[in-house]
Parts: C-alpha cells; sequence; structure tokens
C-alpha cells in the first residue's frame, strides 16, 4: 500500500516532488540510420507516460515543436536553429500524451492526486508557449 503524508497546510515549494526531463522523448522508432542518431542523442526516457506516471512522477517536462506536417509533437531539439535546419527527434502528439495524463488522473485510485504540467511550445528558438 503506498504511504499518503500529510500535506495539508504545505505550500507547493515544500513538496518533493518526482519529475522526469524531457517526459516524452522515449522510444523513438530506429528502423533507419537517420532514425537510430535521432534516437540515441533525442531519447531520455525509458518509461512512456503511462510508467512514469505510475512509477511516481508527479511532474512531467512536456516540451512540443510543429512536425513538418503542422503537428504538435513531444519534441527534443537535437541542433541548429531554425526551424527550417534543425535536427529534432518526435515523439506522440500532443493529443496522445494528453490523453495518457487524463486517464490516469481520472481513475478512482489517482482522482485525488497532484499532477504538475510544465508546458513548452516552440519552434526552433521561438518559444510559443513557456
Amino acid at each position: 500500500q503506498l504511504l499518503h503524508p500529510p500535506t495539508s497546510g504545505l505550500y507547493i515549494n515544500e513538496l518533493l516532488l518526482p519529475g522526469s526531463h524531457d517526459s516524452l522523448c522515449y522510444a523513438l522508432p530506429d528502423d533507419t540510420f537517420f532514425a537510430y542518431l535521432k534516437k540515441r542523442m533525442g531519447d531520455t526516457q525509458t518509461k512512456n507516460l503511462d510508467e512514469q506516471l505510475k512509477a511516481g512522477v508527479r511532474y512531467l517536462d512536456l516540451r512540443y515543436g510543429m512536425d513538418k506536417h503542422g503537428k504538435w509533437r513531444g519534441v527534443h531539439h537535437i541542433s541548429g536553429k531554425s526551424c527550417r535546419k534543425r535536427l529534432d527527434a518526435y515523439y506522440e502528439t500532443l493529443q496522445e500524451s494528453f490523453n495518457h495524463i487524463h486517464r490516469f488522473c481520472s481513475s478512482s485510485r489517482h482522482r485525488n492526486e497532484l499532477v504538475i504540467l510544465r508546458i513548452k511550445m516552440a519552434c526552433g528558438d521561438e518559444e510559443v508557449f513557456d
């Protein structure tokens, strides 16, 4: 059984929350040599969002970039400054990642838990939202 420490009366900066950096950067397929290089330089996690949340991660660092098809996807910028001359590793879509989080937070077991999302939407060095 999980232990639930008392948090009543604490400020958020007094909580110790397990988190993950570049939370969406996992399991990039490496079916080509170029994709293999992106995977080796882009993947920062070994577990997907569901597994991270089930393991106790409660701070998610979600970074999104727009892919060449105009979809917002989890991204790890590897090199380059302009949006057109970058080497980026793209992961699941914004909608897919929020479906994972919603499913976890709406389950009866985790309904009362705190999950903090840090969201960054960017294209190259141009931040759209942080």
